[in-house]
This record gives structure tokens, sequence and C-alpha cells, in this order.
């Protein structure tokens, strides 16, 4: 465990959501869209149609996402 990375996760959290790549941009930048329907850029490696995670941050591509419809629930 590397305690520097952990003491970053804690006081710099990443906030990860959803969309799906409508369109490839060029250059490894990519328009989304949401569940909510806002269109956003994207950067990192996706193809169109795919569902993927994102940091809401940086908006950079973290990892790709089941193609399922999701539901927030606010607790």
């Amino acid at each position: 465990m590397n305690i520097s990375n952990v003491f970053k996760a804690l006081v710099n959290p990443q906030q990860i959501a959803v969309a799906k790549i409508t369109a490839d941009q060029g250059g490894g930048t990519y328009q989304a869209e949401t569940q909510g329907g806002r269109v956003l850029l994207l950067k990192g490696s996706a193809s169109v149609g795919q569902m993927v995670f994102y940091d809401m941050k940086t908006r950079v591509i973290t990892g790709q996402a089941p193609d399922i419809s999701m539901t927030d629930i606010a607790v």
C-alpha cells in the first residue's frame, strides 16, 4: 500500500459518471451524452456507441461501462 496514493484519494476523490459516446472528434477527443441528455467532450479512448465511465472533474474516460439503463437514487 502506497500511503501517498491513499492520502491523495482521500483528499481529492474522483467523481465518476457514465456517458454514451456519440461522435469521434479526432485526436483522442469524443463527444458524449450523459443519461440526463447533457452533451460534453471527453478525452481518452473509446468507440462510437460505447458506454464509458469518466472523471467528472478532468473529463477523462476511465473505462468501459456496461451498456444497461442506470438510475440515480438519492440517499
